[in-house]
């Protein structure tokens, strides 16, 4: 029943019926289900700063002006307090304050009485019972309009009349009122004196409000109009995103602090993700106007829903419903589901305007729009109005984004101060120097960070969550606290420290606690699986490993594993501000990498702790290779250049160390780029003397894909640091720092091979007992293979070095064993099908961690990219295993000659 639905839904011609058999509900429920699945990818920016968040995203739409009562008044806001609402929004209409004459306010009934009454009632009463007021502002007076035009929305002949009263108003109500909307739906004839609607004019008519208002009260925020979604592209209506895109085109970026839209939900439900159908609209329809926004370089405003909610007409409306109609079951669910989504996946949303709590007049009833209501006109709250309470009340929760520091769900404790500062993300941030001061909320996501400044002058806190120092868990556990440590001997500023991940879904009480020094928090980032991942990685886990080992938590790789108290084998990190050694040396090999040389040496150069020296080994480069290092070095580079033609890359290294005249030799790879702070980081274990506990220090290397094949080859050949044992683990010369007295007691690099020399120059390091730290922070990019011929010479390459050198015998024996039973078993399937099913619960275990790593990288990857990635990763598994089976039986013959000679 539920397939023949969405088929129906979604391509039979009976869709406009399937509603009736089906039910509402139900139907939006496949609806929604359908949607995830076919979502177009979407580049909304959503972990960007935001501005605008420390308000409560609450609000309601009200008609209090029209109200001839004051009880009445009381009474609406008296309800919508107890609601949770934090806003109302209210039209203030200039036609109705500004008349008869400019600079005039009379009262249109009683000309004895001001016209700014009304809404001085509603500031008044409003601010009594702590609810903040939105003015929309608009419409035209007589006066103001063109000659004969009846129309009061209508844009004025001269703007300047228009900014005057925004002027007004703003110094009526200065420091009562401080959120304007500037008109309402430009983009729709109706609302534009029934006019073909230009994007241009509207922006004139918005830059002058904005300066005028800000001239009078610099603190307001300014609201632009509310954009009506729609695809009609006619003389009475322009699509609400060509209308945005119009904006941008003609000025607008400066002049609106927020982005306005309305984002109705009509004929479907709330997680109707289709974001561009081509003949309606639905609540996903901010996504488009988001990604504007993003391409026009707007990321770190919000957008603020104008009007939301879904109509709820009477049984037998004799009518054809204009805006959709659900139950008043559905009205409730949907609508406290509106913001529910919008929290959990919508970072860049702010306060969701419900249309409307009331309509004043009983005759408002036969308005289709009246049954939007929260409640009645003769004040029966509806099932809405409930629901919506009980959300609106509950404590709030963090979700995914980067939330500022004045973000509405932060708990800060007493000590904190708000410090302006430049260097802060938006221009300010949170800071305290005593001890004890604490910051505490409530999270929903899989993973935290912390922005925050560090350098000399910061101290440490500590962090527990659901009052456990162990779910923190990539801090250092120091004391039985898991420590973040800011002290640094380099200021920052807007780091990302990670906390937490692989957090389980729920609700999670975060509390931060000052230890010690002063700590500035500028910020915090949250994330988790869109809906879209999580969809497709539940179908790829049921796909691949039929309920086997495909594992769907995904975790990004921790911060630092470098925790004395925890491990008995690795050493503790000694504090960064002890004394450095006196010099480090960082060594590279070369041969021919003019495409790749440059850009290493540039992230080199860049390092947070600049290179003591930089020795390069070149083997013989025939390309610009040479040509490009020494034009870096007239350029001042403290660079020495070591020409060994023919030289392996054993012989280079060798070469290179000789020539080096640092204590601590620091080695990476040509074909790399390094994180900032590698060299920092990678050389941290030595500092503070001859015996700091280190004579090897271990970074890691992850891919740097530049396509989706190198992506997938990254996922299948390259490990995850939650992968790596550091007891076990052999660290590549890509990112690895050693003591030359280590290096010289092993010899060196074994220049009697070609491939796999650092693999043996591990190995017999760790032999000799040298004590090894685990530094993965220590990170430097590595692009795979661009092809299939070129990776499997790497891996014949990779497999003959290992004959050559006699190393893994027993797992290369199990692969050739594998690939030989593998056929007989597929055989013997013909007969016993479980033997089938065997094969497949084996593929599914081979292939977990590299689909483990695709879903753990593949978060912000379009659909086809990851489906095509997915369907490479077999191929490339078996193109891998057949390189390393070709070439490891060379090697071992090499091996057995050269024992001959």
């Amino acid at each position: 029943m539920v397939l023949l639905g969405l088929f129906l839904i979604v391509r039979g011609p009976a869709r406009h019926r399937v509603a009736d058999v089906l039910g509402i509900g139900l139907k939006n429920q496949i609806l929604a289900l359908y949607s995830v699945a076919v979502a177009p990818p979407t580049q909304t920016d959503d972990l960007a700063p935001i501005a605008e968040t420390s308000v409560p995203p609450y609000a309601v739409n009200v008609f209090l002006d029209q109200e001839v009562q004051t009880s009445n008044v009381e009474r609406s806001l008296d309800m919508i307090k107890a609601a949770g609402f934090y806003f109302i929004k209210q039209e203030l209409l200039w036609s109705d304050v500004e008349r008869p004459a400019k600079g005039e306010y009379y009262d249109r009934l009683d000309p004895s009485k001001s016209s700014w009454a009304n809404y001085d009632r509603i500031v008044n009463l409003a601010q009594q019972k702590g609810i903040q007021v939105i003015f929309r502002i608009d419409t035209t007076p007589t006066w103001a309009r063109p000659p004969g035009v009846s129309k009061i929305e209508t844009p004025p002949v001269n703007d300047e009349d228009f900014g005057d009263f925004v002027a007004a108003v703003v110094q009526r109500y200065k420091g009562r009122v401080h959120y304007y909307q500037i008109w309402n739906e430009p983009n729709l004839a109706f609302e534009w004196g029934n006019q073909v609607a230009q994007p241009a004019d509207y922006v004139r008519l918005l830059k002058i409000a904005y300066q005028r208002a800000k001239a009078v009260d610099p603190s307001v925020v300014i609201l632009s109009a509310a954009l009506a979604p729609t695809v009609e592209n006619s003389d009475r209506a322009m699509p609400d995103v060509t209308f945005l895109q119009g904006m941008y085109d003609a000025g607008a970026k400066p002049y609106f602090d927020v982005l306005s839209t309305n984002a109705y939900g009509l004929r479907d439900g709330p997680d109707d993700m289709r974001i561009n159908q081509p003949n309606d609209v639905n609540f996903s329809r901010p996504i488009l106007l988001r990604e504007i926004m993003v391409r026009n370089g707007d990321a770190s405003k919000p957008i603020w829903a104008s009007e939301i909610g879904w109509d709820s007409l009477p049984p037998n409306w004799p009518q054809a419903p204009l805006y959709g109609s659900v139950s008043r079951e559905l009205q409730a669910a949907y609508t406290v589901r509106a913001y529910q989504r919008a929290a959990e996946q919508w970072p860049w949303m702010g306060p969701m305007a419900v249309w409307h709590f009331r309509m004043v007049y009983p005759s408002s009833k036969k308005l289709q729009q009246y049954y939007f209501d929260l409640v009645s006109v003769d004040w029966k709250p509806e099932l809405v109005y409930y629901a919506l309470q009980k959300y609106l009340t509950a404590p709030p929760i963090l979700y995914r984004g980067f939330h500022q520091e004045n973000d509405w769900p932060l708990h800060w404790g007493n000590g904190w101060n708000e410090v302006k500062d430049r260097r802060a993300s938006l221009g300010q941030l949170k800071e305290t120097s005593v001890p004890g001061a604490t910051l505490s909320f409530d999270l929903d996501a899989s993973w935290l960070d912390l922005v925050v400044p560090v350098g000399p002058k910061f101290g440490k806190l500590a962090v527990t969550i659901d009052g456990s120092p162990l779910k923190a868990n990539d801090l250092p556990i120091v004391h039985g606290q898991a420590v973040l440590d800011l002290t640094q001997s380099n200021e920052q500023w807007q780091v990302h420290e990670q906390i937490a991940d692989g957090l389980e879904p729920g609700p999670h009480h975060v509390v931060i606690t000052v230890l010690d020094g002063t700590v500035g928090i500028d910020g915090l980032v949250a994330d988790r699986e869109s809906p879209q991942e999580q969809l497709y990685w539940k179908l790829t886990g049921t796909l691949i490993g039929l309920g086997t080992l495909v594992v769907t938590v995904r975790r990004r790789p921790k911060a630092v594993i470098l925790r004395g108290e925890e491990s008995q084998t690795t050493p503790s990190v000694p504090p960064i501000d002890v004394v450095r050694p006196t010099r480090i040396s960082t060594i590279i090999t070369v041969r021919n990498e003019e495409a790749t040389i440059e850009a290493l040496l540039q992230s080199l150069l860049g390092q947070t702790r600049p290179p003591d020296e930089i020795v390069i080994a070149d083997g013989g480069s025939t390309d610009r290779t040479v040509e490009i290092i020494e034009k870096m070095i007239t350029q001042g580079a403290p660079i020495r250049l070591l020409r060994c033609p023919g030289a392996n890359i054993a012989a280079g290294r060798n070469r290179a160390i000789l020539a080096a005249t640092g204590e601590v030799i620091c080695c990476t790879d040509a074909g790399t780029r390094l994180n900032p702070q590698w060299l920092e980081r990678i050389s941290r274990p030595f500092e503070g003397g001859i015996d700091t506990g280190t004579d090897v220090a271990m970074g890691f290397f992850i891919a740097d894909p530049q396509n989706t094949f190198e992506w997938a080859l990254g996922a299948t050949t390259l490990p995850d640091v939650d992968e790596i044992n550091p007891d076990r683990f052999i660290p590549s010369s890509r990112s690895i720092a050693f003591r030359r007295t280590a290096w010289e007691a092993v010899g060196g690099y074994p220049e009697w091979l070609d491939y796999c020399e650092d693999v043996v120059f591990d190995l017999a390091l760790r032999k000799a007992g040298f004590r090894f730290t685990w530094v993965p922070e220590a990170t430097v990019a590595y692009r795979p293979r661009p092809s299939i011929p070129s990776f499997f010479r790497q891996y014949y390459l990779y497999a003959r070095g290992d004959g050559k050198a006699n190393l893994w015998p027993r797992r290369h024996l199990i692969r050739y064993l594998t690939y030989l039973v593998a056929p007989l078993v597929f055989v013997l399937g013909f007969w016993y099908n479980r033997a089938w099913l065997g094969l497949v619960v084996g593929a599914g275990i081979y292939l977990s961690r590299p689909y483990r790593r695709l879903a753990r990288s593949g978060r912000n990857r379009p659909r086809l990219q990851k489906v095509v990635a997915w369907m490479l990763v077999p191929g490339l598994r078996v193109v891998g295993d057949l390189a390393k089976m070709v070439g490891y039986p060379v090697g071992v013959w090499w091996r057995i000659q050269r024992k001959k000679l």
